[in-house]
């Protein structure tokens, strides 16, 4: 029996995912979950096989995995052409949130890495200099962006656990020092802007 696929809006998507439009929007920037279809009114447009991936992604979020490192997992399955696996769990999971080092594999890992840190430092250094206050629409959806860039490149987190990461990438010396090249007290900033989330971010 042929069964056809249905069709998620952006906002379904989110909602049966339990995750915000800002993170589905990132990984579709990061080429990590992207719509093939429009709708007649040009948005985007989900299928099934998008909604497996994206479970296979929070799975592997779940799991403690990096989505770069997701990405691999998946990359691997689809090369071996098999169906999707349970992701491997790492072995020092309880204390993932406080590691510091981005999970960079190869000269375009890094490159991406670190140009999507310059753009989130320069876009937080503008909104200090502006003098925005911490609970600002602005300041908000930066720290969203923030936690995802932080799964993508270190490791799953909620806000609570976003903002133990923030100070532990604060007195980082590599990290600590990326981000204060950008504006002097931008770190201190960084984590006042991180405590001042108004709700828990889905991980």
């Amino acid at each position: 029996m042929h069964v056809t696929s249905r069709s998620y809006s952006a906002r379904e998507m989110a909602h049966f995912a339990h995750c915000s439009l800002t993170q589905l929007e990132y990984l579709s920037e990061i080429e990590l979950l992207v719509p093939q279809h429009r709708g007649t009114s040009g948005q985007h447009r989900y299928d099934d096989l998008d909604l497996l991936r994206l479970q296979q992604i929070r799975i592997g979020r779940a799991r403690g995995l990096a989505l770069e490192e997701i990405r691999r997992w998946l990359a691997a399955d689809a090369r071996d052409g098999c169906s999707p696996r349970v992701p491997p769990r790492p072995a020092a999971l309880g204390s993932l949130y406080l590691e510091t080092e981005a999970k960079v594999e190869t000269p375009a890992d890094q490159h991406a890495f670190s140009s999507e840190a310059d753009l989130l430092y320069l876009a937080l250094a503008a909104r200090h200099r502006e003098g925005a206050a911490l609970e600002a629409p602005a300041l908000q959806r930066w720290a969203e962006r923030h936690c995802c860039h932080i799964n993508r490149w270190f490791c799953p987190c909620d806000a609570q656990q976003h903002l133990a990461f923030g100070r532990a990438m604060a007195v980082h010396p590599l990290h600590g020092a990326n981000i204060e090249r950008h504006g002097d007290t931008l770190a201190g900033f960084m984590l006042r802007v991180l405590a001042a989330q108004r709700r828990p971010l889905p991980a």
